[in-house]
Protein backbone atom coordinates (compact mmCIF):
# COMPACT_ATOMS: atom_id res chain seq x y z
CA UNK A 1 0.00 0.00 0.00
CA UNK A 2 3.00 2.22 -0.81
CA UNK A 3 0.79 4.50 -3.70
CA UNK A 4 -0.70 6.01 -0.06
CA UNK A 5 1.27 8.94 1.89
CA UNK A 6 1.60 8.03 5.60
CA UNK A 7 -0.85 10.45 7.98
CA UNK A 8 -1.71 12.65 4.97
CA UNK A 9 -5.41 13.33 5.31
CA UNK A 10 -8.61 12.98 2.40
CA UNK A 11 -10.85 11.55 0.92
CA UNK A 12 -11.18 7.93 -1.01
CA UNK A 13 -13.67 5.77 -3.02
CA UNK A 14 -13.40 2.20 -3.05
CA UNK A 15 -14.49 0.19 -6.15
CA UNK A 16 -15.97 -2.84 -5.48
CA UNK A 17 -17.36 -5.89 -7.04
CA UNK A 18 -20.08 -8.48 -6.52
CA UNK A 19 -19.93 -11.90 -8.10
CA UNK A 20 -22.98 -13.37 -7.32
CA UNK A 21 -25.60 -11.24 -5.66
CA UNK A 22 -26.45 -11.23 -1.77
CA UNK A 23 -28.42 -10.38 1.22
CA UNK A 24 -26.94 -9.37 3.88
CA UNK A 25 -27.81 -6.86 7.85
CA UNK A 26 -26.25 -3.81 7.61
CA UNK A 27 -26.46 -2.69 11.29
CA UNK A 28 -28.87 -0.67 12.50
CA UNK A 29 -29.93 0.07 9.17
CA UNK A 30 -31.20 -3.51 8.29
CA UNK A 31 -31.26 -5.98 5.83
CA UNK A 32 -30.92 -5.14 2.17
CA UNK A 33 -30.34 -6.85 -1.24
CA UNK A 34 -27.10 -6.40 -3.29
CA UNK A 35 -27.35 -7.50 -6.74
CA UNK A 36 -24.06 -8.73 -8.46
CA UNK A 37 -22.34 -5.92 -9.87
CA UNK A 38 -19.56 -3.05 -9.96
CA UNK A 39 -19.77 -0.90 -6.22
CA UNK A 40 -18.39 2.41 -5.28
CA UNK A 41 -17.92 3.41 -1.62
CA UNK A 42 -16.96 6.82 -0.73
CA UNK A 43 -15.53 7.67 2.79
CA UNK A 44 -13.04 10.49 4.33
CA UNK A 45 -9.90 9.85 6.27
CA UNK A 46 -9.46 13.00 8.65
CA UNK A 47 -8.38 10.93 11.60
CA UNK A 48 -5.18 9.67 12.92
CA UNK A 49 -3.56 7.93 9.98
CA UNK A 50 -5.10 9.27 7.02
CA UNK A 51 -5.49 7.69 4.10
CA UNK A 52 -3.08 5.10 4.58
CA UNK A 53 -4.84 3.68 7.70
CA UNK A 54 -8.48 4.02 6.29
CA UNK A 55 -8.05 2.56 3.16
CA UNK A 56 -5.40 0.08 4.83
CA UNK A 57 -8.37 -1.33 6.75
CA UNK A 58 -10.63 -1.43 4.47
CA UNK A 59 -7.82 -3.41 2.19
CA UNK A 60 -7.29 -6.04 5.41
CA UNK A 61 -9.70 -5.65 8.18
CA UNK A 62 -12.08 -8.54 8.59
CA UNK A 63 -12.67 -7.96 11.97
CA UNK A 64 -14.90 -6.18 13.78
CA UNK A 65 -17.74 -3.79 12.38
CA UNK A 66 -16.93 -0.41 12.33
CA UNK A 67 -18.65 0.98 9.41
CA UNK A 68 -21.73 -0.25 7.32
CA UNK A 69 -18.73 -0.80 4.97
CA UNK A 70 -17.57 -3.14 6.80
CA UNK A 71 -20.90 -5.63 6.68
CA UNK A 72 -20.43 -5.66 2.48
CA UNK A 73 -16.38 -6.35 2.06
CA UNK A 74 -16.13 -9.92 3.29
CA UNK A 75 -18.69 -11.04 0.28
CA UNK A 76 -17.20 -8.32 -2.25
CA UNK A 77 -13.59 -8.44 -4.02
CA UNK A 78 -12.06 -4.68 -3.69
CA UNK A 79 -10.76 -4.11 -7.64
CA UNK A 80 -9.29 -0.40 -6.65
CA UNK A 81 -9.45 2.67 -4.90
CA UNK A 82 -9.54 6.34 -5.60
CA UNK A 83 -7.82 8.84 -3.48
CA UNK A 84 -7.69 12.77 -3.12
CA UNK A 85 -5.03 14.13 -0.88
CA UNK A 86 -6.98 17.44 -0.63
CA UNK A 87 -7.27 18.53 2.61
CA UNK A 88 -11.43 19.45 2.35
CA UNK A 89 -14.25 17.03 3.00
CA UNK A 90 -15.35 15.44 -0.64
CA UNK A 91 -17.27 12.22 0.19
CA UNK A 92 -20.34 14.14 -0.20
CA UNK A 93 -19.66 16.12 -3.48
CA UNK A 94 -18.50 12.89 -5.13
CA UNK A 95 -21.23 11.08 -3.94
CA UNK A 96 -23.74 13.77 -5.90
CA UNK A 97 -21.69 13.40 -8.73
CA UNK A 98 -21.16 10.04 -9.25
CA UNK A 99 -25.35 9.36 -8.65
CA UNK A 100 -25.98 11.87 -11.47
CA UNK A 101 -23.96 9.55 -13.97
CA UNK A 102 -26.28 7.02 -16.03
CA UNK A 103 -26.93 3.55 -14.41
CA UNK A 104 -25.85 4.90 -11.06
CA UNK A 105 -28.10 3.66 -7.84
CA UNK A 106 -28.80 3.31 -4.33
CA UNK A 107 -29.12 -0.33 -3.28
CA UNK A 108 -29.07 0.84 0.21
CA UNK A 109 -30.53 3.96 1.79
CA UNK A 110 -28.54 5.50 4.41
CA UNK A 111 -25.21 3.31 3.93
CA UNK A 112 -22.29 5.48 5.01
CA UNK A 113 -24.05 7.99 5.39
CA UNK A 114 -25.08 8.17 8.66
CA UNK A 115 -22.96 10.96 9.98
CA UNK A 116 -23.80 12.97 6.82
CA UNK A 117 -23.66 16.75 6.79
CA UNK A 118 -25.24 17.07 3.38
CA UNK A 119 -28.35 14.47 3.69
CA UNK A 120 -26.89 12.22 1.19
CA UNK A 121 -29.12 9.26 0.27
CA UNK A 122 -26.25 6.90 0.88
CA UNK A 123 -22.36 6.76 0.17
CA UNK A 124 -22.59 3.22 -1.40
CA UNK A 125 -23.71 3.16 -5.00
CA UNK A 126 -24.19 0.69 -7.44
CA UNK A 127 -23.68 0.54 -11.09
CA UNK A 128 -24.89 -0.50 -14.52
CA UNK A 129 -22.63 -0.32 -17.27
CA UNK A 130 -19.76 0.52 -14.81
CA UNK A 131 -17.08 2.82 -16.75
CA UNK A 132 -14.01 3.19 -15.08
CA UNK A 133 -12.48 6.13 -16.87
CA UNK A 134 -15.75 8.10 -16.65
CA UNK A 135 -15.82 7.72 -13.08
CA UNK A 136 -12.12 8.39 -12.47
CA UNK A 137 -12.64 11.88 -14.45
CA UNK A 138 -15.99 12.53 -12.64
CA UNK A 139 -13.83 11.80 -9.28
CA UNK A 140 -10.96 14.62 -10.59
CA UNK A 141 -13.33 17.02 -11.93
CA UNK A 142 -14.78 17.11 -8.77
CA UNK A 143 -11.52 17.67 -6.78
CA UNK A 144 -10.07 20.25 -9.10
CA UNK A 145 -13.37 22.23 -8.88
CA UNK A 146 -13.35 22.40 -4.81
CA UNK A 147 -9.40 23.04 -4.89
CA UNK A 148 -9.50 25.89 -7.22
CA UNK A 149 -12.75 27.69 -5.52
CA UNK A 150 -10.81 27.26 -2.18
CA UNK A 151 -7.44 28.43 -3.83
CA UNK A 152 -5.48 25.10 -2.98
CA UNK A 153 -2.96 23.97 -4.75
CA UNK A 154 -0.94 21.11 -2.66
CA UNK A 155 -3.00 18.12 -3.64
CA UNK A 156 -3.12 15.16 -5.67
CA UNK A 157 -5.26 12.16 -6.97
CA UNK A 158 -4.57 8.47 -6.72
CA UNK A 159 -6.01 5.76 -8.33
CA UNK A 160 -4.82 2.37 -7.49
CA UNK A 161 -5.93 -0.99 -9.29
CA UNK A 162 -5.51 -3.86 -6.90
CA UNK A 163 -4.26 -7.50 -8.35
CA UNK A 164 -7.13 -10.04 -8.85
CA UNK A 165 -5.80 -12.37 -6.24
CA UNK A 166 -6.93 -9.52 -3.85
CA UNK A 167 -5.45 -7.02 -1.60
CA UNK A 168 -3.03 -9.27 0.35
CA UNK A 169 -0.64 -9.08 -2.81
CA UNK A 170 -0.44 -5.16 -1.70
CA UNK A 171 1.12 -5.36 1.23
Amino acid sequence: MDVLPSNVPGTYALHLRLSHPIERDVGRLGRFHFPEGEYIYVGSAFGPGGLHARVGRHLYHRGKHHWHIDYLLPSARLVGFWASTLPAHLECRWVMALITLPGASIPARGLGASDCLRSCPAHLLAFSGFDQQVISERLEQTMHAVANGEHLQEYQMIRAILPAQGASHMR
